[in-house]
């Protein structure tokens, strides 16, 4: 087989190429072909789309992470678990069409907590002030789509404005 200069790379032996495409027709990734043909990963890549195969994907951690996934673990949690970044588990999920899962929060618990009544704390003065502020917040809340939260810092600006004009 003769090639110019430009293709040689892309030229094989007969043999070569009915090596590979056994490799490839036996389910073998791109990185397990390469290291039977002793070429690069993306080199088998290149090679196979040129022949219009589509790639085998294979994760070694593909079971662990599925079964994590399934669990209801977070990219997060499922990333440090089989050790690697949150953006690679987050790229796998997507691949295979996979919805996120959210956090888990962990809520702050306070120990010996006491409950006081704004009253006990407060002049009668400021309960007053502190029951329309909490008003005008909880109407606003109110007002927003649900599962949208209220720009806090943008009330606060009003919110001052408001009581300084009046």
């Amino acid at each position: 087989m003769t090639c110019s200069s430009f293709l040689r790379s892309h030229c094989l032996s007969p043999e070569e190429e009915a090596r590979r495409l056994e490799l490839y027709n036996q389910g073998l990734s791109d990185y397990e072909i390469a290291s039977f043909a002793s070429c690069s990963a993306e080199g088998i890549a290149s090679w196979r789309r040129r022949r219009g195969l589509s790639a085998h994907r294979k994760h070694k951690e593909y079971d662990q992470r599925l079964e994590l996934y399934h669990r209801g673990l977070s990219d997060a949690e499922i990333a440090s678990i089989v050790g690697c970044e949150q953006r690679t588990i987050c790229n796998w999920r997507k691949c295979h069409g996979l919805l996120p899962h959210q956090r888990k929060r962990k809520h702050r618990q306070y120990n010996n907590t006491v409950k006081v009544h704004m009253s006990q704390v407060l002049t009668a003065e400021q309960c007053a002030e502190m029951r329309l502020f909490l008003g005008a917040l909880a109407a606003l809340s109110k007002s927003l789509p649900s599962g949208q939260r209220p720009d806090v810092g943008r009330f606060m600006r009003r919110w001052r404005q408001l009581r300084t004009a009046g």
